[in-house]
């Protein structure tokens, strides 16, 4: 069998994905991504296929291309991810040719991909769609909230078309409880919760941490960059009980954040799932695969969403009693000790966590979501 993986080259889309491939090769399934170069030596880590496609394509093409800042504005960068994405569904065409020729048995595309809905029109191979995070069709209660919101049918079309997917099969990377509205979708819906792997080519973090002492992590992702609220942080946890060890993301001047309080190590890059396995406590954006990881290893985050689907992660964390959250515009330096308080020594929040982690290994992993694809295909033979 041979699976082709067109996802959204972020590693919040990629991760998951290269640990469902992971364990297809390791069934000995032939397994091929089209991404950009940023991700080759990942991909090519796991034993799958690397075919480049332009950066064009990759929706962090808005933020390289515009600069941090549109983040920052809602709605300019909502209508400028408009505009980048009706250009990649026109220019989609570019990448048929090499994507006829592999002559796949499946295609795993993310439902963020507007360039590969765009090319499965034009092919008659199954397909697989792909949530890194909440599912999302047109009919779902969340694009319901949306249009309610948003109130413009037009900007709403267009939503739905780069949002939405509903294939004959859809893997979902959270568990079913973390979906809201998770009884009004079909049983085409799979909640095979997050794909946990070593990431074996990542660099490790260079440093020892003190065994006795308390480890806060904190961290924007990989594409936000906020110096100002690197600055708080800093100020509300320097000279504390706390190790913090904060990932600052490649679009920051670690210089600019200088002095370093001596309780703190500020990296770039930060080897994610190395450093939650010994946290207490995650300061987070709220991205779903961040948030999945947290969850994974029982530490409880405290959730500032700064984009996307990140407000409605913050509420389900909330609501399910996971950790805290706090609107960026709240956050201080006493809003902040208040939290990582709160959600570090809350007893019914470590009950919660530990009841999640029961969900997250009832929903399959990996093993599961290789298994349905392997099953999907035999359906079609």
């Amino acid at each position: 069998m041979k699976v082709l993986f067109l996802i959204q080259p972020a590693h919040g889309h990629m991760n998951p994905s290269l640990a469902i491939a992971k364990e297809l090769v390791r069934r000995g399934e032939r397994t091929i991504f089209f991404t950009t170069p940023d991700f080759r030596n990942a991909v090519e880590a796991i034993g799958a296929g690397y075919q480049p496609i332009p950066e064009k394509f990759s929706l962090a093409h808005i933020v390289k291309e515009h600069g941090i800042f549109m983040i920052k504005d809602p709605d300019k960068f909502m209508k400028l991810s408009l505009q980048i994405l009706q250009s990649q569904k026109e220019q989609a065409h570019e990448l048929l040719e090499p994507l006829v020729r592999e002559e796949a048995d499946l295609i795993v595309y993310d439902h963020m991909c507007v360039w590969a809905k765009e090319l499965l029109k034009n092919l008659q191979t199954p397909s697989v769609a792909y949530f890194s995070s909440f599912a999302m069709t047109e009919e779902s209660v969340i694009m319901k909230q949306r249009a309610r919101i948003i109130n413009d049918e037009v900007v709403m079309a267009k939503l739905r078309e780069i949002f939405c997917a509903n294939d004959g099969l859809n893997l979902v990377m959270i568990p079913k409880v973390f979906q809201p509205d998770h009884e009004t979708l079909g049983s085409n819906f799979a909640f095979v919760g997050p794909q946990i792997t070593e990431r074996p080519n990542q660099p490790g973090l260079d440093t020892t941490l003190d065994p006795d002492r308390p480890i806060m992590y904190i961290s924007l992702g990989s594409i936000l960059s906020n110096t100002s609220f690197y600055l708080t942080c800093m100020e509300a946890f320097a000279d504390t009980e706390w190790q913090v060890i904060m990932n600052v993301g490649p679009g920051t001047n670690i210089d600019s954040l200088e002095p370093t309080p001596d309780n703190f190590i500020i990296r770039n890059f930060v080897p994610q799932l190395e450093v939650l396995k010994q946290s207490q406590v995650f300061i987070t954006h709220g991205g779903m695969n961040s948030t999945m990881e947290s969850l994974w290893y029982e530490v409880p985050p405290i959730v500032i969403p700064q984009s996307s689907d990140q407000p409605l992660v913050a509420e389900r964390i909330k609501k399910l009693g996971l950790g805290t959250t706090l609107s960026p515009s709240d956050v201080s330096v006493e809003t902040l000790r208040e939290a990582v308080a709160f959600a570090h020594t809350e007893p019914s929040i470590k009950q919660n966590l530990a009841q999640m982690k029961k969900e997250l290994l009832a929903a399959g992993g990996t093993a599961r979501a290789a298994t349905l694809l392997q099953e999907y295909v035999k359906s079609y033979k």
